[in-house]
């Protein structure tokens, strides 16, 4: 029976050890979750950031557009009114070589 004792002191120590590696690996297989969870909130959070800049971005490219469709409605009447000049001048330099003639 002192034989059999020592068997189930052998088996009791080892299901402790095996147990003692268990809860081990449990904490780090824990710790290991805890971390991904951290990066996957800071992943969501950079996702979100460029999210936002994009949208941010998408607005000042469409209020550029709209400046542009603005400067470009300005320089065509720009452009008639120097057409209009010209025809002005046009007519008073014909004026100036009658009145000459």
């Amino acid at each position: 029976t002192r034989n059999s004792s020592l068997k189930v002191t052998d088996i009791i120590t080892h299901i402790q050890k095996q147990t003692e590696k268990a809860v081990e690996s449990m904490a780090f297989g824990s710790e290991l979750v805890s971390n991904g969870v951290v990066q996957s909130q800071l992943v969501s959070q950079a996702f979100h950031e460029i999210q936002s800049s994009i949208k941010e971005a998408t607005l000042q490219t469409e209020e550029i557009r709209e400046a542009v469709a603005h400067v470009s409605l300005e320089s065509q009447g720009v452009a008639a009114a120097m057409e209009q000049v010209n025809a002005i001048s046009d007519k008073g330099a014909v004026g100036v070589q009658d009145t000459s003639a």
